[in-house]
C-alpha cells in the first residue's frame, strides 16, 4: 500500500511539473517586452520574473558600465519558452527586430535564456565577432554559467556569465569565480564613502568655524547676522561672533551669489549620487532604444 501510494505521487509530482512546462508562456520576437523602451537604464527583459531582482540589478549594471567604458549595447532576455522556433532564429530575428548595438559599428550583444529548451545563447553584432568570438562565447557559458544552471541557480549564471562576457570587451581578464553581489553593492558603498567623507568634512569645517583666531581655542559663539550689500556691489551675510575665552568679537562676511554658484558643491553631490543610484549619467527613468545594430549570427549556445 505505502508503494503505491509513493508511486501516485511521485506520478503525480512528475504530472504537475509536466504541466507547468507545458503552460509556459511562448513568446514571439513581436511580444518580448523591450524594457529600454522606457528605461534606457534597464537591459534586461525578465517577464516571467526567472530571475531575482538583486540578480538583474547587477547585470544592468554590468551592462550599463560596459556600454559607457566600450560602447557595447547589450541585451538579456529571459524566458520560459519560445515554442517551437529554434534559438538561433530566435536570437537572430530578435536582434534585428530590437536594432542592438550602434549603426554602422554593429557592436550589439545579446543573451538569450530559454527555460524549456534548458539553452542559453550569445548572439553578436558583426562589429564584435573578432572580439568576442564564438569559441570564446561557448567558453564562458561552459566555465560560468551551465555548471550554475544545472544546479538551478539562475542568478549565478546569468550575473557571472555577463560579467565575464562584459570584462572581455572592456578588454580584461575574467575572474574564475564572484559572489554575483559586487555590481549590487558597489554603488551602495560608493554612496555611502561619499556620505561618511562630507560628515567628516563638515565635521571638521564646524569645528574650525568656532577657532577663534586670537586665542586659536573653539569659544566663537555666533551673537548675530545681518545680509548686506558692501559698496562693491557684493551681496554679503555678516555673522558677528564673540570668543567665550578671550571675550574678542570676530566679523565673518560670507558671499551670496546671486547665480547660485554658491550650490555648487550640493549639486555636484547630488549629481554624484544621482548618477550613482540613477545609473550612471543617463537620465534615470527616461525611454529611449537601441543604435540600429546587425548581426550576421555569431555567438554559440549551450545546453545543461
Amino acid at each position: 500500500m505505502k508503494r503505491f501510494i509513493l508511486i501516485i505521487t511521485l506520478f503525480v509530482s512528475v504530472l504537475a511539473a509536466v504541466v507547468a512546462q507545458t503552460d509556459a508562456k511562448a513568446y514571439t520576437v513581436e511580444t518580448v517586452p523591450n524594457v529600454r523602451l522606457t528605461d534606457v537604464r534597464r537591459y534586461v527583459s525578465d517577464p516571467s520574473g526567472i530571475l531575482t531582482p538583486p540578480a538583474r540589478d547587477s547585470i544592468n549594471a554590468v551592462c550599463a558600465r560596459m556600454e559607457q567604458q566600450s560602447g557595447v549595447e547589450a541585451a538579456v532576455v529571459m524566458l520560459p519558452s519560445i515554442g517551437d522556433e529554434e534559438p538561433f532564429d530566435f536570437a537572430q530575428s530578435l536582434f534585428r527586430h530590437w536594432g542592438i548595438g550602434k549603426k554602422g559599428k554593429d557592436n550589439g550583444v545579446l543573451v538569450l535564456f530559454v527555460m524549456d529548451r534548458r539553452v542559453v545563447r550569445f548572439h553578436t553584432g558583426y562589429g564584435l565577432e573578432g572580439t568576442l568570438t564564438d569559441a570564446l562565447c561557448k567558453r564562458i557559458q561552459q566555465r560560468y554559467m551551465v555548471p550554475a544552471f544545472r544546479e538551478g541557480n539562475w542568478d549565478k549564471g546569468m550575473v557571472e556569465g555577463v560579467r565575464a562576457m562584459s570584462l572581455v570587451l572592456q578588454d580584461e581578464k575574467p575572474a574564475a569565480h564572484s559572489s554575483g553581489d559586487d555590481d549590487t553593492l558597489a554603488p551602495f558603498l560608493m554612496v555611502l564613502a561619499i556620505v561618511v567623507g562630507s560628515i567628516i568634512i563638515i565635521s571638521v569645517v564646524g569645528r574650525e568655524s568656532t577657532r577663534c583666531p586670537h586665542c586659536r581655542k573653539r569659544g566663537l559663539h555666533k551673537v548675530s547676522s545681518e545680509r548686506l550689500r558692501l559698496t562693491t556691489g557684493r551681496r554679503v551675510i555678516r555673522t558677528t561672533y564673540l570668543c567665550r575665552e578671550c571675550g574678542k568679537t570676530v566679523v565673518r562676511d560670507t558671499p551670496i551669489d546671486d547665480d547660485n554658484r554658491g550650490n555648487g558643491a550640493a549639486a555636484a553631490t547630488g549629481f554624484i549620487l544621482g548618477s550613482m543610484l540613477g545609473g550612471g549619467g543617463r537620465s534615470g527613468g527616461f525611454g529611449g532604444t537601441f543604435g540600429g545594430g546587425d548581426s550576421g549570427g555569431g555567438g554559440a549556445s549551450s545546453g545543461w
